[in-house]
């Protein structure tokens, strides 16, 4: 009887990753856009762990995540510092890096940028 339900578990939680990589509904990734977005342009300024500061062109905005023109190299899982033109500042992680624009998402609930 345990076998069996070590097997199943183990049936269960491949189900489970393979409904993951292929989008099934409910799934992070395609609930993202429920959340509204805002198009803009507005200079800000990235603060890598490093402790580079990056100038950037915020392309569009969301209580969860942002889209950027950036002029230097960033990497997916830098943690940054998110510097506005107010001086706002807001924790945040790079998602996705593509030629000069990267994406990400709020580590923690951003100050009004």
């Amino acid at each position: 009887m345990e076998e069996l339900h070590r097997r199943v578990t183990l049936s269960h939680k491949a189900n489970v990753l393979r409904a993951l990589r292929t989008g099934a509904p409910g799934r992070a990734k395609d609930r993202r856009r429920e959340v509204p977005r805002i198009d803009m342009s507005q200079a800000a300024e990235l603060i890598t762990q490093d402790g580079r500061v990056i100038g950037v062109n915020f392309l569009d905005l969301s209580r969860c995540g942002f889209k950027i023109r950036h002029s230097d190299d960033l990497v997916e899982g830098d943690v940054v510092t998110i510097v506005s033109a107010r001086g706002s500042r807001a924790l945040g992680e790079i998602k996705w890096v593509a030629d000069r624009l990267a994406g990400g998402v709020f580590v923690e609930a951003p100050e009004q940028l």
